[in-house]
């Protein structure tokens, strides 16, 4: 598409992001969530500088990886297990409450 459209003036970027950080990740104790992540706003400097370049300019792919990735703090044993039985509780509330609403 990026050469289709160069005499319409149209651009087409792809970014390929690698291991982003987000809420299920950062509590996650899955080995594929271990891993060096970035951030989401480190991840958008990528898309902004893509999307900020010169008119005659493309940058047609950008594969953007974390390196030693974001601190986060290990958690104890006990802190994992007290981590899973409060997701545990949160579950069974949303249910329970799901079977008690009124439907009009």
């Amino acid at each position: 598409m990026a050469l289709e459209g160069r005499d319409f003036n149209v651009v087409a970027s792809m970014l390929h992001p690698g291991n982003v950080l987000t809420e299920r990740r950062a509590t996650s104790d899955r080995d594929q969530d271990q891993e060096p992540m970035m951030t989401v706003d480190e991840l958008a400097a990528a898309a902004v500088t893509m999307a900020s370049l010169p008119l005659h300019v493309n940058m047609l792919e950008a594969i953007v990886l974390p390196t030693a990735g974001v601190p986060r703090p290990r958690l104890t044993p006990e802190q994992r297990f007290l981590r899973h039985e409060l997701h545990e509780l949160l579950e069974r509330s949303r249910k329970d409450a799901s079977c008690n609403s009124w439907h009009v």
